[in-house]
């Protein structure tokens, strides 16, 4: 569940019913003492294909196309994480992924891309950036995990994939001396904001099972923004 203003000033809230047959996401908008009592899927302002799209996750990210509104992202069990836009014409009655303003494809199938999601001015362009974890990724080895940041998100009104990413963060390995292996499953929790006050939104990333502070002592990696091209 999330939360957000799209639009008109008031606070929306955004539900995922994650049932294998009949699952749907649900939109419903803020107003004033709307919220008590109990609600159902079938009162929404507005639902995302129902048994449709399998959701995975959701999310709100505020206002990345900066056009007034807040977007919100939603994530596919097939692995494709779609931003909806978050304007009047966007708002109301049945949404399909066709309807979506962006679409983002991860790297390798069954990764988790999209399972965690954030967005910021992390290189202070004054764009919108977007962030995407994949836990489960393998491609620096078994479930190390990888989160990818995407610059200029605000403009991106089109597809993208994970190897398109500007910043790719790998997880990594570790084996200890009984030669046992834990994997960081990095990308589990990514979140953005400006730790250091000096104008860059920062990314922080969430490597759990990192071995660090002992097994499954986790840990968190800290990215200072600016200029964050590469790998």
């Amino acid at each position: 569940m999330s939360r957000g203003r799209i639009r008109d000033g008031f606070a929306d809230i955004l539900v995922g019913a994650y049932a294998a047959d009949s699952a749907s996401v649900a939109l419903f908008y803020g107003a004033p003492d709307r919220f008590s009592g109990a609600f159902e899927v079938a009162n929404a302002d507005a639902v995302l294909e129902p048994g449709a799209i399998q959701p995975w996750s959701t999310i709100g990210l505020g206002d990345v196309d900066l056009a007034g509104g807040a977007e919100f992202a939603l994530t596919t069990r097939g692995g494709d994480l779609h931003v909806f836009e978050g304007t009047p014409t966007q708002r109301g009655g049945l949404v399909g992924l066709d309807d979506a303003l962006a679409q983002f494809s991860p790297e390798q199938p069954g990764d988790g891309f999209g399972v965690s999601v954030a967005a910021g001015d992390i290189d202070g362009d004054g764009r919108r950036d977007l962030v995407v974890g994949a836990p489960g990724s393998n491609a620096a080895g078994f479930q190390t995990g990888s989160a990818y940041v995407f610059l200029g998100a605000s403009d991106a009104a089109t597809d993208r994939r994970a190897s398109d990413a500007d910043l790719v963060i790998r997880g990594q390995t570790h084996r200890t001396e009984s030669d046992f292996e834990f994997h960081d499953v990095l990308g589990s929790e990514v979140t953005v904001g400006d730790v250091d006050g000096d104008g860059f939104d920062d990314l922080v990333v969430g490597a759990p099972s990192d071995f660090v502070a002992g097994a499954h002592g986790g840990r968190a990696l800290l990215v200072y923004g600016g200029d964050v091209r590469g790998e």
